[in-house]
């Protein structure tokens, strides 16, 4: 009877332990839960920011290239409507062109915020048809040279490339009124070298707007970089580590 009297309360004993020890873990789980949901919930606010940023890159890359092109190529054709008539309503045509492709890429951009062209050309074919279709309708002059394998870059590549390319002509006609840009596009020691000048009138204080600040973003996302020099006209130089699909 001892024996069975202290192996009883041993038990006892044990499970009373056991229970401490189960409400212990409960209580660290139930803690656990709390501060996951806490951090799901501050995921999911970081990723809206970040989504909404990221939107907002686009509509702003897609409408400020548009509207610059437009603004400039009406100005050209108040000096001509008088002169050259005939010049003018061709301009005007090339203008209502580029208005409505922006359109399209801005309702592309909403949905799957990437540049229609890049979904329906090839990616060299998308970036000689943008910059030709901003020679049209402003007359500025652009030299494009590219001497980089761009036929096998992942999507994030393409659309890093297409809205710097994108920015700085946009840039160079608004805050520069250029009327020459340079770019070219090499492979150096397995990077891809971007660099962009014009013959405008520079800057000597440069500002990280919003255009150059997400320029910087989508770069520093994919492991790149991006200098600038404003002493004599602009040159934007952007370097991007080439990853293969």
């Amino acid at each position: 009877m001892i024996f069975i009297i202290h192996r009883q309360t041993v038990e006892n004993r044990n499970m009373q332990n056991m229970n401490k020890k189960l409400n212990d873990l409960n209580k660290q789980l139930k803690a656990a839960n709390i501060q996951l949901e806490e951090n799901a919930e501050k995921i999911a606010n970081m990723t809206k920011v970040e989504e909404r940023n990221r939107l907002a890159r686009e509509i702003h890359d897609t409408l400020g290239h548009v509207l610059t092109g437009v603004v400039t190529g009406i100005d050209a054709c108040n000096e001509l409507i008088t002169v050259a008539p005939e010049v003018a309503q061709k301009q005007l045509e090339n203008i209502a062109n580029a208005a409505r492709q922006g359109m399209t890429d801005v309702r592309r951009s909403v949905k799957a915020l990437r540049p229609d062209v890049l979904e329906t050309l090839p990616f060299a074919e998308a970036l000689e048809k943008m910059i030709s279709e901003m020679v049209l309708s402003t007359r500025v002059h652009i030299n494009y040279e590219n001497s980089a394998d761009i036929g096998n870059l992942s999507d994030d590549e393409e659309d890093v490339i297409y809205r710097i390319i994108q920015e700085s002509i946009t840039n160079s006609m608004r805050h520069g009124r250029a009327t020459e840009i340079n770019i070219s596009i090499a492979t150096e020691n397995g990077n891809i070298i971007i660099d962009i000048s014009d013959n405008g009138i520079g800057c000597k204080k440069i500002k990280n707007g919003f255009g150059l600040s997400h320029m910087k973003e989508r770069l520093d996302m994919l492991g790149g970089s991006l200098s600038v020099d404003g002493r004599e006209g602009f040159k934007v130089r952007a370097v991007l580590p080439v990853r293969l699909k």
